[in-house]
């Protein structure tokens, strides 16, 4: 679902040509609408624009926020153990989370995030389970003493695939999944492992923008890929191009307007 269905042709291309430049626009407090653009994307004839057409884009944000549902859903490889992803709501204080590999003494904080963002959560056997495998890894986003935020990956020779992704509700959209985000980008080898993979429901609009925002391409429609549902999945995949340094998903600045 693209969230530029129903807009004005004007602000649908004002929207591809942020997209196109990795900017992202989110709601602030007041009437102020937030650019996380990065280093000399920002260009002052676009920023004119995305002045004048303000209400606009802020009426589009808000309508999105009002209908995504909490916190979205990613899949695995296999469909009998779907997986999840994402966060888009209002533009909150954004943290600086400490990420690392994640603990057994982490598992309850983990299954409460999980039971809390998702209609059909992992157990805590799915948890074990899949981190018994050589390739599974997991690693969770820790502020304050605190598990705020937990991914789960294999990692393959050429790629990485997300099983499962999430943040607590209280720390969407501040910047905790796209710092976890950065960790897998940074896990990614030039020529040899150059690509993020995950899957996402159809109707998760809110994972769907998330993973848009920090660079995800939806490549495929999986058909009835959820045996809970019998869903749709959209395949999203990032793909490393040696000609743009990672450096572009970390050089930005944040403007208001």
């Amino acid at each position: 679902m693209d969230m530029r269905q129903g807009t004005p042709s004007i602000l649908a291309d004002l929207l591809a040509e942020c997209d196109a430049h990795g900017i992202r626009l989110a709601l602030a407090d007041g009437d102020g609408l937030t650019i996380d653009a990065p280093q000399a994307a920002l260009t002052p004839d676009l920023l004119a624009r995305l002045k004048a057409h303000k209400a606009d884009l802020r009426a589009m944000l808000r309508s999105v926020s009002e209908v995504a549902p909490a916190p979205p859903r990613a899949t695995t490889d296999a469909p009998a153990t779907p997986t999840k992803a994402g966060m888009y709501s209002d533009q909150k204080q954004e943290v600086r989370v400490h990420i690392r590999w994640m603990l057994r003494r982490d598992m309850p904080e983990v299954l409460d995030i999980e039971a809390e963002g998702f209609e059909f959560p992992w157990l805590k056997e799915d948890f074990i389970r899949c981190l018994r495998q050589r390739n599974c890894l997991g690693m969770v986003a820790e502020h304050e003493n605190r598990v705020v935020g937990y991914m789960i990956y294999r990692l393959y020779k050429n790629r990485i695939h997300v099983l499962n992704f999430a943040v607590a509700a209280d720390y969407c959209r501040r910047g905790v999944g796209s710092q976890m985000v950065a960790v897998l980008l940074a896990k990614l080898v030039p020529q040899r492992r150059s690509r993020i993979v995950l899957e996402v429901r159809e109707t998760n609009l809110a994972a769907q923008l998330f993973f848009r925002e920090n660079g995800f391409r939806a490549v495929s429609v999986l058909r009835a890929y959820y045996q809970d549902t019998y869903e749709d999945a959209y395949r999203m995949q990032l793909v490393h191009d040696r000609r743009y340094p990672f450096t572009k998903f970390f050089s930005h600045r944040l403007f208001r307007i």
